[in-house]
């Protein structure tokens, strides 16, 4: 996910405004005047959960994205 500056964040994730989340960390609605808010969200299933390996931790940026 690309940071965006018009998303507002509810109060539960304001720690990760403009950090890169995933589906089961956030998901995105739209309310009545359409501006996009960041909410909790839930797991797809559509891939399995991995941690990284300590190999990839030291390519994590500082965006919390996994560089190589």
């Amino acid at each position: 996910m690309r940071p965006c500056k018009n998303r507002v964040y509810d109060e539960s994730l304001k720690g990760y405004e403009g950090k890169p989340l995933c589906s089961e960390c956030a998901a995105i609605e739209y309310h009545k005047d359409d501006k996009p808010v960041v909410v909790p969200g839930t797991w797809h299933g559509n891939f399995k959960k991995e941690w990284p390996t300590e190999e990839e931790k030291k390519h994590i940026g500082k965006n919390g994205i996994l560089n190589y």
